[in-house]
């Protein structure tokens, strides 16, 4: 009976992927935006449409461009895509929150690959999007081998009264009987992984108001 158990064990603790973060999760290259498929499945009076995990939006005023917001099941990353209005790929990258993150490709209308940026040499060398994954496991806030779905991240990373800060939230959607509630926990770090500020457990009603 011990030895059974402990195979259990050993097979959930090998079944449990860490959902860190890594480069490989960006498919890397040209790619086209199915306009016809765009204009096909949109609402009329819409100007995007949900299909899986994907949100797939018509972008800009003054010219046409559309955009892909891709969030992979059980993951703390999103995918951005932004086409041009041929349909051919004008950037994309990886997103923690709203923090850009990875290797970002960029292109010109015709196709061509015309620069790649490198987002995380922009950000903490000591404390980056993973330790943040961590510390909020840690903390009893998230799961890293497996996302709430009810759930949504925030994050930030700007320069504060001098100082670069990392800001991030989670919130929890308690929305009952139509009113819109979430519970939140809010932190913020300098680039080491000091915590300079902590919100925990903060009752978030419709409209930001606070309880």
């Amino acid at each position: 009976m011990k030895i059974l158990r402990y195979l259990i064990l050993v097979i959930f603790v090998l079944g449990c992927k860490t959902r860190y973060i890594t480069q490989e999760k960006l498919k890397s290259g040209f790619e086209v935006f199915d306009v016809e498929d765009y204009y096909k499945k949109k609402e009329k009076e819409q100007n995007y449409y949900f299909e899986k995990n994907n949100y797939i939006k018509l972008e800009g005023t003054r010219q046409v461009e559309y955009s892909k917001l891709i969030a992979p099941n059980n993951d703390y990353y999103t995918i951005y895509k932004e086409f041009y209005g041929n349909g051919n790929i004008k950037e994309k990258g990886l997103l923690f929150g709203h923090v850009k993150i990875g290797i970002w490709e960029y292109y010109n209308e015709k196709g061509k690959l015309i620069r790649t940026e490198n987002e995380d040499e922009k950000l903490s060398k000591t404390f980056n999007y993973n330790n943040i994954i961590d510390f909020l496991h840690e903390r009893g806030k998230i799961n890293k081998y497996h996302r709430n779905a009810t759930h949504e991240l925030s994050t930030s990373f700007r320069k504060l009264d001098g100082v670069w800060k990392w800001g991030v939230g989670v919130y929890y959607n308690k929305t009952k009987k139509k009113i819109i509630t979430y519970q939140a926990h809010r932190y913020q770090f300098d680039i080491n992984g000091n915590v300079l500020s902590m919100e925990e457990n903060v009752k978030i009603l419709s409209g930001g108001a606070v309880h």
